[in-house]
């Protein structure tokens, strides 16, 4: 019965994800968490090779994790304090960051200037351009000048993803967009609805259509010498690691459909 309960209480507070392929992270679920129940459910599982952390708990916390013998993964949306930033750059070697970037949004260019500050200070950053709204703010004319500043900063890479939907993300929308959002909206009609790891369930934009735009999004990002990737925060079914058995009945690579695209005639 013990072991059942270890079991139960680590599965509410670390999450399984895709992020890591075929490597084990979780993702730390902060709603109820105690650092007491964190470390308890490190100690009581198979040790992951990294947690994701979104949003940065107390530093307490991150240190518990790098004790535990983990990876630090933590998704940064604004720009971190002081003593965040300080446990970054002392403990880098035990950290990764991603830098969520939202086309249009105010904090763009705080934003921006936080990855270049914390790459200069030797933290491993990575860039990614999260709440893309389909055909509004993944098109060229939205993209092309964070695309610009990235180059300038030699990130050698960006990964990209669309906006995963629910009541409060759709409420954004509507105030953002007003008349528009409805056209948005109705692009995300038969998408898979999915959880993602501490954000609970959402529905994302149908597979095919991601394909389409992670294609395009691809070229863009080509264009200003960045590698691109799809975002592994909110797309799950794109990450998802395989099995060496799985052959035929693997879904086609975005590579492929990149290649379909622009040899089509």
């Amino acid at each position: 019965m013990s072991a059942l309960l270890a079991k139960q209480q680590t599965d509410e507070i670390l999450e399984p994800t895709t992020l890591g392929g075929t490597a084990r992270v979780l993702a730390l679920a902060r709603e109820g968490a105690t650092l007491t129940g964190l470390v308890r459910a490190l100690a009581a599982t198979e040790r992951p090779r990294a947690v994701l952390v979104d949003p940065p708990p107390p530093v307490a916390w991150l240190d518990a994790i790098r004790t535990s013998g983990s990876e630090v993964w933590l998704v940064l949306w604004r720009e971190p304090d002081d003593e965040l930033t300080a446990w970054l750059v002392a403990h880098g070697d035990r950290a990764r960051v991603l830098v969520g970037l939202i086309p249009g949004s105010e904090r763009l260019s705080g934003m921006l200037d936080v990855l270049a500050r914390l790459k200069q200070q030797g933290v491993r950053t990575q860039a990614s351009v999260e709440a893309l709204l389909p055909g509004v703010t993944d098109a060229r004319a939205a993209l092309d000048g964070t695309l610009a500043v990235l180059s300038g900063l030699e990130v050698g890479r960006v990964s990209m993803g669309y906006l995963p939907l629910d009541s409060r993300t759709e409420g954004w929308l509507q105030g953002k967009l007003g008349d528009e959002a409805v056209t948005v909206l109705a692009q995300y009609r038969d998408g898979p609805r999915v959880r993602l790891p501490g954000r609970g369930p959402v529905q994302l934009l149908p597979r095919e259509r991601r394909q389409r735009g992670y294609a395009s999004l691809l070229t863009l990002a080509a264009s200003h010498g960045l590698a691109f990737a799809v975002s592994p925060l909110t797309n799950p079914d794109f990450d998802r690691p395989r099995e060496r058995s799985e052959t035929s009945s693997a879904r086609p690579r975005l590579t492929d459909a990149y290649l379909a695209i622009v040899r089509a005639p």
